[in-house]
């Protein structure tokens, strides 16, 4: 059995460790290097390496902080000019990150170079990782978890500028919440077991009546990726 625990989720910063019972895989490097070693409970010697979606800082920022303690951090060609030290990953292929993690990128659309991300696992099987770009149309083979970004809605975005809120985010480049759910229906099979929905904008979501929407349309009711947020990964549903 794996878990997952996120460190945080949101506009402010994005990150999650991914843990096989053994060893530790870090997604996202956008929070203080501080939070994760909190999680890692300041134990870093089995942290086999990061992987990185794009070079926005709420994703991107502590980079250096990981590869200062000598921890690989895998990604896009755009971040490694960004970031000297990063290691590129290219889509189309499958890598092996120790003897616990194969990663396969996949290129999405977003406002700069982003990558989704496979990642296959003995002991908990696939997950299907998913933030910042404006569509997934993809359906991947044998998904057991997947996290996807669900930023925002037309319908509370329409709401806020009624009422006189300033809209921020730039919602062309992120996920919209019916193209979660397509996302979420493209990947559905017996052998799907955790929905995590992530990156939900600030004032521009609703936890709440996402999950439910997604739950109506799906019939899953999804996990929200909140700070702290610890989730059992098993290959089969109990």
């Amino acid at each position: 059995m794996g878990k997952i625990t996120v460190v945080s989720s949101s506009s402010k910063g994005n990150g999650y460790i991914l843990d096989d019972g053994n060893s530790q895989l870090i997604i996202e490097l956008g929070c203080r290097f501080e939070d994760y070693l909190k999680v890692l409970d300041y134990k870093i010697e089995n942290v086999v390496g990061a992987i990185v979606s794009h070079r926005h800082s709420d994703h991107a920022k502590y980079i250096p902080n990981a590869l200062k303690r000598q921890i690989s951090v895998y990604s896009c060609q755009d971040v490694a000019e960004q970031y000297p030290g990063v290691k590129v990953l290219y889509t189309g292929n499958k890598y092996r990150i120790s003897d616990s993690y194969f990663v396969q990128p996949i290129s999405v659309q977003h406002s700069v170079e982003n990558y989704a991300y496979i990642v296959d696992c003995d002991e908990f099987g696939r997950m299907l990782f998913i933030t910042d770009c404006v569509r997934f149309p993809y359906r991947i083979k044998g998904v057991n978890h997947l996290i996807v970004e669900a930023n925002y809605s037309n319908d509370t975005v329409l709401d806020h500028m009624m009422n006189g809120y300033e809209i921020r985010s730039q919602n062309q480049y992120h996920m919209e919440l019916e193209d979660t759910i397509e996302c979420i229906k493209n990947n559905i099979s017996s052998e799907l077991n955790n929905v995590v929905i992530a990156h939900l904008s600030d004032g521009q979501s609703d936890e709440r009546m996402f999950a439910d929407r997604i739950y109506d349309d799906t019939g899953i009711m999804p996990k929200i990726a909140s700070k702290g947020l610890k989730i059992e990964l098993n290959k089969e549903e109990f």
